[in-house]
């Protein structure tokens, strides 16, 4: 215990620290935190868009439910047999298309570096095969969070289709 004591010139003990010690100890505090937060701001962000891939997924499963039960697709999420935890949508904003082919946005509600962020599933009839992307404006800035996101989220570099001029899509690996 004697350690974190400093001896005065005198030879008395004067309890605590030197104003430069504290000084060093918020320096490197701050700096820390500079670095981790960011990072666990695209954490909690991947977490997000993780939670959302896994809704699409259901929510294509009961939209092939419903086309074996009805011969159609329903852009209605009442008409699904398909309940979420509480807060599993609350991110997001959710659109679900049935022309030309059936097709599902969930729409960040919070904007990532000012850009706006889709996750987008496409089920072509005629194929059957679906295909979860995370979707982009083309002029979003290379190096921005919001493609890093994506990037992230997928794994793959982006694409271009005839479906949607004037996007990038990231496929989900």
């Amino acid at each position: 215990m004697n350690k974190i004591y400093q001896k005065s010139p005198g030879g008395n003990k004067n309890a605590g620290f030197t104003l430069i010690e504290l000084l060093v100890v918020v320096l490197i505090i701050g700096i820390l935190s500079a670095v981790a937060l960011p990072q666990y701001e695209m954490a909690v962000e991947k977490a997000r868009f993780t939670q959302a891939v896994s809704a699409q997924r259901a929510l294509i499963n009961a939209e092939q439910i419903y086309f074996m039960a009805n011969g159609s697709y329903t852009s209605k999420l009442e008409d699904l047999d398909i309940t979420f935890a509480n807060n599993t949508l609350k991110d997001f904003g959710l659109i679900i298309h049935t022309s030309p082919s059936l097709h599902i946005e969930m729409k960040r509600n919070k904007k990532i570096d000012g850009q706006d962020i889709w996750m987008t599933v496409y089920l072509l009839e005629n194929t059957k095969n679906t295909s979860i992307n995370c979707s982009l404006l083309k002029s979003v800035p290379a190096g921005s969070k919001a493609r890093r996101l994506c990037k992230s989220v997928t794994g793959a570099a982006h694409t271009t289709d005839s479906l949607t001029p004037g996007y990038e899509h990231y496929s989900l690996q």
